[in-house]
Parts: structure tokens; C-alpha cells; sequence
């Protein structure tokens, strides 16, 4: 079988699939635009028109992506960590784990290769620099 012939219709599959990713927020079907490998929970709340090009979300927390975010490639999602202040196990404990959420704000701009730990909040319309580690609050447009 000749590979030309079969690349279009494989390349074709292959947005149709990535265009039409979808999940359950609000009682309804909102679209995510990928461009990329993406992989959410079931406690991820997606606003209008988000477009991903390779997310990655680790953990059972919740994750909020807000209206109009886009992100770049390889970007990693935080919601657990483990409990490091229980007294059971040194250093920690490997069945209990701490669930924090994680907040992306309305217009937020997120670089390649960007990874945000539990509990963040990316206020509104910020930017985060490719290469990023993301821990605690950023303020409203603030990069």
C-alpha cells in the first residue's frame, strides 16, 4: 500500500479527532481547540473558545480554565501532592495525597513547556513565560 496515498486521510482523521475534543462543563458540550496531545479529568471546567496545543492535567483536583486561554505545548497541570506533614511514613506518606485546584483566569496566555502546581491561580489576562513554574497567585494582566 502506498504511505502518500494514506498520509491526507491519516492527517485528516487526525485533526478531526483533535478539533472535536470535548467535555462535560456546565451541563452542556464545550468545545476545546487542540492542536496537540490532551489529557483532562472529569473535574476540569473549560470556558468558551479555549485552545490547547498539548495539556496534561495530573491529579484528581480541580481545574478551572477560563474563556479565551491559550496554551502552548507540553504544558503540565499540578492538582495533588503528596502529604509530606504526615507523621506515618518518612518523608511521606504514598497513598494519602493533599487535592488543591487550580484557577486559570479569562484571556490567560501560557508559553511552552510550562508547568503549574497545585493550588495556583492565574488571575485574569495574564502571561506566563515559556519554561515557567507556576506556584501561588499572579495578579490581573500581569506577566
Amino acid at each position: 500500500m502506498n504511505l502518500q496515498a494514506i498520509r491526507p486521510i491519516y492527517k485528516f482523521l487526525q485533526r478531526l479527532y483533535f478539533s472535536f475534543v470535548s467535555l462535560i462543563a456546565s451541563r452542556r458540550y464545550v468545545p476545546i481547540r487542540t492542536h496537540g496531545f490532551v489529557k483532562i479529568n472529569h473535574r476540569t471546567c473549560v470556558g468558551i473558545n479555549v485552545c490547547s496545543n498539548g495539556l496534561v492535567i495530573y491529579g484528581k483536583g480541580t481545574v478551572k480554565l477560563g474563556a479565551y486561554t491559550h496554551t502552548g505545548k507540553n504544558i503540565k497541570i499540578y492538582t495533588e501532592n503528596h502529604d509530606y506533614m504526615s507523621s506515618s511514613r518518612i518523608p511521606y506518606a504514598s497513598s494519602v495525597y493533599i487535592l488543591k485546584s487550580v484557577n486559570i483566569g479569562d484571556l490567560c496566555w501560557i508559553g511552552d513547556s510550562v508547568t503549574i502546581l497545585p493550588g495556583s491561580v492565574l488571575g485574569e489576562g495574564c502571561i506566563v513565560q515559556a519554561g515557567s513554574v507556576v506556584v501561588g497567585f499572579t495578579l490581573l494582566y500581569q506577566s
